[in-house]
């Protein structure tokens, strides 16, 4: 994954939890790019022995909630990784013909 192709606001939530309140249960699942996971573990984090961050953990997981529900965000797996290019585009010889023609090709 490429840091800074990560959509802004997640971007924003890892600088957070890696600079401020490193927490491993949090950063485990970062590592793992379970970024619904995540949003789960901050919002249980937020009544337990970090409650007084709760408002700051809750943005968080509301953050990394809105970039899934937006599509800006997978809810497992690389945010960064190549849209796979269907198998007929590749094949199709008209567009073959006109990618040849622009020096695309």
């Amino acid at each position: 994954m490429n840091f800074w192709s990560m959509p802004t606001s997640v971007q924003t939530v890892l600088t957070d939890m890696k600079f401020h309140s490193y927490i491993s249960s949090v950063a485990h699942l970062f590592y793992q790019a379970d970024w619904l996971g995540a949003a789960k573990e901050l919002e249980n984090l937020a009544v337990g022995r970090y409650a007084k961050y709760k408002s700051r953990f809750l943005a968080r997981a509301q953050m990394l909630r809105d970039a899934i529900n937006y599509h800006y965000l997978p809810s497992q797996g690389d945010p960064c990784a190549p849209a796979k290019v269907p198998l007929a585009y590749n094949e199709n010889p008209v567009l073959q013909r006109v990618l040849r023609y622009l020096d695309w090709a």
